[in-house]
């Protein structure tokens, strides 16, 4: 996936995410342009396969075949 770049007005917290050496959970103020702007950057960035992948993870029973 490619780098999401956010504008904030200031971080307020940032910690590493439990049970992932690759994440980290990073709290910010925005206002609601700068948070529009990053669910858009966030969302032109998804493809196919990244949906996939969360979809298994997160809602699996979207996967199943409906009887």
């Amino acid at each position: 996936m490619a780098k999401v770049n956010i504008s904030v007005e200031s971080v307020v917290d940032m910690q590493p995410v439990r049970f992932s050496r690759q994440a980290i959970e990073i709290g910010c103020s925005m206002s609601e342009g700068q948070m529009l702007d990053a669910l858009k950057s966030f969302l032109e960035n998804v493809n196919d396969a990244t949906w996939y992948e969360w979809l298994k993870e997160l809602a699996p029973e979207y996967l199943k075949d409906e009887e």
